[in-house]
């Protein structure tokens, strides 16, 4: 495993939930947006609980190709219950292509950076947090800045 492996593990080590509902689902929403904002980014962020959409957001300037990613990127998160910046990490680190070699559909799947599990303490994954449209490195930041802000709130 390598340090980036590790660091990334940390995060969702460290970015847990004592409790998650609706309003959380909503208000974490509007941090990661206030932060987008604040920075001039155009991007959309996208939760979902138990696999039921709670928060869809689209910033002016984004464009009808983000659905599709979040989507992609959201089903790595769902399907291996890790950031999606990690499993493609994991991918990598392995010397492995994760659209040839996870054997999953790359029109459903992408292990590019920016889905994160929404994890509670003791339980586990209960949902999923997405932003997309930056590069993954910066739409992965976005979204543990929004997570990290609103859990220090």
């Amino acid at each position: 495993m390598n340090d980036l492996m590790k660091e990334l593990l940390l995060e969702e080590e460290n970015l847990q939930f004592d409790f998650f509902s609706n309003n959380d689902a909503l208000n974490l929403g509007l941090t990661i947006i206030k932060l987008a904002n604040e920075a001039n980014q155009e991007i959309a962020v996208y939760i979902e609980v138990n696999r039921q959409p709670i928060f869809a957001y689209f910033l002016k300037g984004t464009y009808l190709e983000i659905a599709y990613w979040i989507k992609r990127k959201k089903n790595v998160v769902d399907r291996y219950a890790h950031s999606s910046m990690f499993v493609g990490e994991k991918f990598r680190n392995r010397g492995c292509d994760f659209n040839e070699n996870s054997l999953l559909d790359p029109s459903e799947f992408q292990a590019a950076g920016g889905a994160f599990p929404i994890l509670l303490k003791g339980v586990g994954m209960i949902g999923t947090v997405t932003v997309s449209g930056l590069s993954e490195e910066e739409d992965h930041k976005l979204c543990i800045d929004g997570i990290r802000s609103f859990l220090h709130k």
